[in-house]
């Protein structure tokens, strides 16, 4: 990341810090099984406005995860998003299917238009590739595939909605670039979404594990060539 473009002083940050905590815990009461109140706002994004080698981590980012409690980290993956980040929300196509109309845009990232087509949501992205990380084997994510869900993701205002079939892989790499496009810290990003990432019935968190390939070229898309880097770093903490 650009030298100093989180900089703030402390009174900022503890400022931003009450901020997003008060709004995670209005989300608590949100409707539709955690999926947040869709948005009205139509303001223009500034970040998606920019040539992808211009953005920057110029948004508030969310508390990191890992200062804050057990407890409530588990509180964080019960909740679909914080209003204050307007993070991406992960699920898989069945959960997606049922959530989508609460959200402002919906993103399937993987899945085949067929298996999505019922769904009669306004705003809705369909990329269709499979779940492979070497792009010699099968139909494989290319980066333009990629690029396109990222700037489409960008430019989306109010709450996104990205899914594959598992919600494991090709939706969470998708969604970590689209959280980079918008502005958010690149490492900070990963981990909120990690810890956001919902519970499986009666086996614990779902697992998350960004597909390598996609993460690549995020790579080339962001001229950041440590993502797969941090992605190994930070998968150690999840």
């Amino acid at each position: 990341m650009p030298s100093g473009a989180l900089t703030k002083n402390a009174t900022a940050k503890t400022s931003m810090n009450k901020r997003c905590l008060v709004a995670a815990g209005a989300m608590r009461s949100a409707t539709i099984a955690g999926a947040p109140t869709k948005s009205t706002s139509t303001t223009r994004n500034p970040v998606a406005e920019k040539p992808l080698c211009e953005w920057q981590c110029t948004f508030p980012t969310f508390r990191s995860v890992l200062e804050i409690g057990h407890s409530q980290r588990k509180e964080l993956r019960n909740m679909s998003v914080s209003i204050s980040t307007q993070l991406p929300v992960i699920r898989n196509i069945e959960e997606a299917a049922e959530l989508c109309h609460g959200f402002d845009a919906v993103i399937t990232a993987g899945p085949e238009k067929y298996e999505v087509s019922g769904w009669g949501h306004p705003n809705h992205l369909v990329v269709s590739f499979d779940d492979v990380t070497n792009d010699r084997y099968g139909d494989a994510p290319t980066l333009e595939q990629v690029r396109g869900i990222v700037e489409w993701g960008a430019n989306q205002v109010g709450s996104i909605l990205i899914h594959c079939h598992a919600g494991i892989s090709r939706s969470t790499a998708c969604a970590w670039g689209v959280a980079i496009a918008k502005g958010f810290d690149v490492k900070q990003a990963l981990l909120t979404l990690a810890e956001m990432h919902p519970d499986e019935s009666g086996w614990g968190q779902r697992t998350f594990r960004p597909n390598p390939l996609i993460v690549k070229h995020l790579e080339t898309i962001f001229g950041h060539k440590d993502l797969r880097n941090i992605l190994s770093e930070v998968a150690r903490d999840f």
